[in-house]
């Protein structure tokens, strides 16, 4: 044999040794260099499920992934038809994107008859289990295939459906028979997983039932609720899935959105990673069930809300005239704000709040394309009227005064804004303060006496 002088490291035992390890270091008779084997792990893959120990397990995952801890839990499997593969795979403990806050690159290893064909075979399993390792021995595979033909190949694809199958179905038996450890895994990989929502379409409804959210019925945030349980829990009238998304749940649950579930005792999702709201827009249904944002205007659970016996007994003289009149004057003050202003039939403390017409995306999307295109404008809303708060029947009562139109009008506006922060959107605050001050200066002026009287 004759080598090239820059060759030459393939004479040394170190190097030869340390490729026989990447490449065969499983195969079953011993490799000698130099009087010394150096194969020297067992191809676990390959051995019956019932002869492996736990602590066999976690040992060949150290081995294979280069870490120290144990993994979360394992998935040990073989297929005969219509193609014959071996595998284990592994899913970490911990989420390393979220340690150092990049996408990491992923892969299986990939052998065939225990011979490494590629170290990092990413055909094998698709971008939303990523975080998986683990090894995959199949003989149907060529020993020369090349990374080019990988996606295009059938054996490939088809041993990809089936692992996909399988590592969602264990992920599914977890979830049904240790709510704990699955709760672990979800926090950890949840983010990633969802992912594959928006681009497995074939395994969309079996992804749908693994996704955990926080809910309006749960203790605390930390509590997590499914898609099916959640439709288990829903009343027998009750026909949508709803969802409202902000920055955390102490936000959400000051929404005034919330006033008409919370009174019918409907469940609300609790949106507050910023992704989740596009993953249901993009699954649209759970179960033939619509899902909708608690604060879209034409939303199920307001069906007959504005039904049945009124009670006026609190409400001023004559009210239903001046509140209409009242609506108008909004609708005039606001014309170049929203697209209407009407009685809200979901509000039961809070004066007011903004609606999406229903071809309009929810709030949270909306700022989320904002915050890309920043020429990109926020269609307008509608805003509804809660004719029962006290404050809006003194408002009610000043618009029946022409001289208080001026201060009317300011009210009018800083409920706008009230309502847009409340939604987390805040356009010009520099304008709103001088308002604010305005009308503190009105109201210390009215408590003394002094300054113009304001007639209600």
């Amino acid at each position: 044999v004759h080598l090239k002088e820059e060759e030459k490291e393939y004479t040394d035992k170190t190097r030869i040794s340390s490729i026989i390890r990447k490449y065969s270091n499983f195969v079953s008779f011993p490799i000698m260099v130099c009087g010394e084997k150096a194969n020297q792990v067992t191809a676990l893959w390959k051995e019956p499920k019932k002869n492996v120990t736990a602590e066999q397990y976690e040992e060949f995952y150290k081995f294979i992934a280069n870490v120290e801890e144990a993994p979360l839990f394992h998935l040990h499997t073989s297929a005969e038809a219509p193609i014959q593969f071996y595998s284990i795979l592994y899913c970490p403990a911990v989420n390393y994107e979220s340690v150092i806050l990049k996408k990491l690159e992923h892969g299986i290893q990939l052998y065939c008859n225990k011979i490494l064909i590629q170290a990092d075979c990413k055909a094998l399993l698709p971008e939303y289990l990523r975080f998986i390792r683990g090894v995959v021995d199949s003989s149907d595979i060529p020993l020369n295939i090349s990374r080019e033909t990988f996606q295009d190949n059938r054996v490939i694809q088809k041993m990809k459906s089936i692992l996909i199958r399988q590592v969602l179905g264990l992920l599914q038996d977890i979830a049904k028979n240790d709510k704990e450890k699955y709760e672990t895994f979800w926090k950890q990989f949840g983010r990633i997983l969802k992912e594959g929502v928006h681009f497995d379409f074939e395994n969309r409804e079996a992804i749908a039932q693994l996704m955990r959210f926080n809910s309006s019925q749960c203790k605390d945030a930390g509590e997590l609720v499914s898609l099916r349980e959640y439709t288990e829990r829903m009343k027998p009238e009750q026909k949508e899935i709803y969802y409202i998304t902000a920055v955390s749940r102490d936000t959400i649950e000051k929404s005034p959105h919330l006033e008409i579930f919370r009174k019918k005792g409907v469940e609300v999702l609790y949106l507050t990673d910023p992704n989740d709201e596009f993953l249901l827009s993009g699954l649209g249904e759970f179960e033939k069930r619509p899902i909708r944002s608690a604060d879209q205007a034409n939303i199920d659970v307001l069906k007959d809300a504005d039904k049945g016996i009124v009670d006026t007994s609190s409400e001023p003289q004559n009210y239903e005239v001046i509140f209409k009149h009242l609506l108008k004057t909004m609708k005039v003050c606001l014309a170049d704000k929203v697209t209407d202003v009407t009685e809200s039939h979901r509000l039961s403390e809070s004066p007011c709040c903004l609606v999406s017409p229903d071809t309009s995306p929810s709030v949270h999307v909306q700022k989320l394309i904002h915050m890309m295109d920043k020429n990109y404008q926020m269609p307008k809303k509608i805003m509804e009227i809660n004719r029962k708060n006290k404050m809006i029947q003194n408002m009610a009562r000043m618009n029946e005064i022409p001289d208080n139109q001026q201060i009317v009008g300011k009210i009018i506006t800083q409920l706008y804004e009230n309502a847009l922060m409340q939604d987390g959107v805040v356009f010009d605050p520099t304008a709103m303060v001088p308002r604010v001050n305005e009308l503190l200066e009105e109201l210390t002026n009215a408590k003394l006496g002094e300054g113009k009287k304001i007639i209600i």
